[in-house]
């Protein structure tokens, strides 16, 4: 009598250990880490989450038992009969020796993926609940414990002018407008169940307004901004304006698909301003001047997140220059490439 429930114990102990080392392959887990003997137990303990499994025998004599038992062949069948259970409706039989077992699938509680395969020996009336899968709601769970994390943003783009008079001495060059950006904040997950995230943060952006009239210079008098043509030949001219913003957004990733959406706006304040040029044969100078520039400036933004790339457009809602300055209300778009995507 003995013997057939120590037999059984082991059988369902080395099932056990079977199953989960599979499951651990398919999973990429770590493999069972440590083994702990106690005069009337064996522990396994595995992961890294304080899993564990237990056989318990009467006492130490009978460990040396176990080497007798030949339980390979009955653990195949066991794996065999398995691949046939298609549901938690589904049993099968396996009889080994004197033994029979029966085995079927249990769903848990209501809410989760996991399921129980319940091995019965008939003979003994006697069920054992062996975890089988992954609990998908217990580990997502652990996994958005953390609501609130930190982002790094760092983009790359281009910029172009709405509402440009498209004068000679204002007109853009497409290539040589260059935008730069460097966000950081945090990003804060609204509900647990679903991917939705509001992010905020500090950035520091550079509008680089490269003029394809390389004879360009800015100034300014007490009442408007000048653009006028250089006295000497220039061979590069450009507006540069930086700003520290502070954006806004709502983040959203489809489930099970690499894609993601972000829309929001942001407000910012200009800290520098000049114009930088490079008259023929000299070195670049700088002009650093408000040129009636709009000291606040606020947008709407939005990306698209795909599998190997993130774009990113914000559009200026402020006008660049103050009203009534001697040069039409002009707004800058700015579009391109999220090199890093953290609040994505």
């Amino acid at each position: 009598m003995k013997n057939k429930i120590l037999s059984f114990v082991l059988l369902v102990g080395l099932f056990v250990m079977q199953t989960a080392d599979a499951r651990h392959k398919f999973l990429g887990e770590e493999q069972p880490t440590a083994i702990v003997r106690t005069a009337d137990s064996i522990i396994i303990n595995f992961g890294k989450k304080g899993s564990r499994i237990a056989i318990y025998v009467a006492d130490a004599k009978d460990k040396e038992k176990l080497k007798d038992l030949d339980l390979n062949a009955l653990l195949a069948k066991i794996q065999d009969k398995l691949a046939t259970i298609d549901d938690k409706n589904t049993e099968t039989t396996i009889t080994e020796g004197d033994m029979t077992l029966k085995v079927y699938k249990q769903s848990n509680a209501e809410g989760t993926e996991n399921q129980k395969v319940i091995v019965t020996d008939t003979t003994k009336r006697r069920n054992i609940n062996i975890k089988w899968g992954w609990d998908k709601e217990k580990n997502s769970g652990k996994k958005n414990k953390r609501m609130v994390r930190s982002y790094l943003d760092f983009d790359l783009g281009l910029n172009t002018l709405l509402g440009n008079p498209n004068t000679q001495l204002t007109e853009l060059s497409p290539i040589g407008s260059r935008y730069v950006a460097i966000g950081f904040g945090v990003r804060i997950r609204l509900s647990e169940s679903k991917p939705l995230r509001l992010n905020t943060g500090l950035e520091f952006a550079w509008n680089n307004l490269m003029f394809e009239n390389n004879n360009v210079r800015i100034d300014r008098n007490d009442t408007q901004v000048l653009f006028s043509p250089s006295f000497a030949p220039q061979s590069k001219s450009k507006l540069v304006v930086a700003n520290l913003n502070v954006p806004l957004t709502f983040s959203y990733r489809f489930p099970n698909t690499p894609f993601g959406v972000a829309l929001g706006g942001y407000v910012g304040y200009r800290i520098d301003s000049y114009n930088a040029y490079v008259e023929s044969g000299k070195d670049k100078e700088q002009y650093h001047n408000s040129f009636f520039l709009n000291a606040v400036r606020y947008g709407v933004r939005g990306a698209v997140d795909f599998k190997y790339a993130t774009l990113f457009c914000n559009y200026d809602l402020s006008p660049l220059f103050q009203s009534n300055k001697g040069i039409a209300d002009m707004q800058v778009v700015s579009f391109g490439v999220k090199i890093l995507a953290g609040s994505l």
